[in-house]
């Protein structure tokens, strides 16, 4: 029988069995492929690197450069308990440590009229040269009224390759900051934010999967979620929640029990209840259209210092904007977004520090540190 005999019509319909038609199916569908893949990644990166937005430019007050962190600040938190503030900067190489007091005239009335720098003594530890600090945070154990309490200094560090935290303990009186313990774990190294939850149990932000710079271009360019948030109990380490897009920063609100975690490249906030058995809740997301570098909070409300463009690379050229989230209820589901300060001649570009007063907001980048006033916070 002949070929074209082979070919049978059924239903008006001619049915071939042509190894050459198969092979053209299969060439288009793996050339449709490609050309979306290509096409989503060009888009992707071309979102990156636009220009980063205008924003309007804004000053609530004067403001004023805080002598002695001339040259910007490596990390910067704060502790509602002792009403201080612990500055690490670094000048010729050499990591220096200072406190800044608040004043205060009630609980919920902070000020900040007259900012000068308590400077730390660090004592001297093995390996103390590599000490880099990316961010801190500061636990507080006993009664602080009856002035029986423990200070402890958590510090993620960035020393080459590795990742530590470094512990500290908070000797005020004496102007100490005493070295205790290093705690090493591979698990920790490309982490950026540290919040402690008890003595020796912490979580840690990683917001990517690979350490290799490319290796994170290409999680960015395929829109990947491997960033994730970590949890070291005092002996092991386990993921606490994955699949996140650049989760850099993190505010722990023990108060609430709440995680408020920036993420980086989704330009948004996620908030979280964290349950007695370490699990998370989630709660809600904010849009933020712009990527937290910063997170604080105060009465029902949080403070975020964020930078519209520079979304993989540092670029001092690109300036900061600091937004207000306000809730208007007590489970975080609806909020007010307001924008309190913005782009003035400092050029912060990225801010790494956030102290909301009432007499005003001192803000740290790694390029300067400067106090400005406002006249009203309640009009911000």
């Amino acid at each position: 029988m002949t070929a074209a005999k082979k070919g049978e019509r059924a239903g008006g319909l001619l049915l071939c069995s042509s190894p050459l038609m198969a092979t053209d199916w299969k060439r288009k569908i793996w050339l449709s492929a490609g050309f979306a893949i290509f096409t989503g990644i060009t888009l992707r990166f071309a979102l990156f690197l636009q220009n980063p937005p205008s924003i309007y430019s804004h000053k609530p007050g004067k403001c004023k450069n805080i002598v002695g962190l001339e040259h910007g600040v490596l990390s910067m938190t704060e502790s509602d308990v002792l009403n201080l503030v612990l500055v690490f900067s670094a000048q010729h190489k050499n990591i220096r440590a200072h406190v800044i007091l608040l004043e205060t005239k009630e609980k919920t009335n902070k000020l900040m009229n007259n900012i000068s720098l308590h400077e730390l003594n660090v004592n001297k530890w093995k390996n103390s040269e590599r000490f880099n600090p990316i961010s801190a945070h500061i636990h507080v154990e006993g009664s602080t009224s009856q002035n029986k309490y423990r200070a402890f200094v958590y510090v993620l560090s960035q020393e080459g390759d590795q990742t530590p935290v470094q512990v500290f303990e908070l000797r005020l009186q004496k102007g100490v900051l005493t070295h205790l313990q290093t705690i090493h774990n591979q698990e920790f190294i490309g982490s950026t934010d540290i919040s402690v939850l008890s003595p020796g149990r912490f979580i840690l932000a990683k917001p990517h999967f690979f350490n290799n710079r490319y290796l994170q271009l290409l999680e960015l360019l395929f829109y990947r979620g491997y960033g994730q948030l970590l949890i070291f109990n005092g002996k092991t380490v386990s993921t606490l929640e994955r699949g996140l897009q650049g989760p850099t920063k993190m505010l722990w609100d023990p108060k609430t029990s709440r995680l408020y975690v920036g993420i980086k490249y989704s330009r948004e906030i996620q908030a979280y209840t964290l349950k007695k058995d370490l699990t998370l809740k989630p709660l809600t997301s904010i849009n933020l259209m712009s990527s937290p570098t910063y997170i604080t909070n105060g009465e029902n409300e949080l403070w975020v210092g964020s930078s519209p463009g520079g979304h993989m690379f540092h670029d001092q050229s690109n300036t900061s904007h600091i937004l207000r989230i306000r809730f208007q209820d007590d489970i975080a589901q609806t909020w007010v977004i307001t924008e309190s300060f913005a782009s003035t001649q400092f050029k912060w570009s990225n801010i790494n520090g956030l102290v909301v007063t009432n007499s005003g907001i001192l803000i740290a980048s790694p390029q300067t540190a400067a106090f400005c006033t406002v006249a009203d916070m309640a009009l911000v």
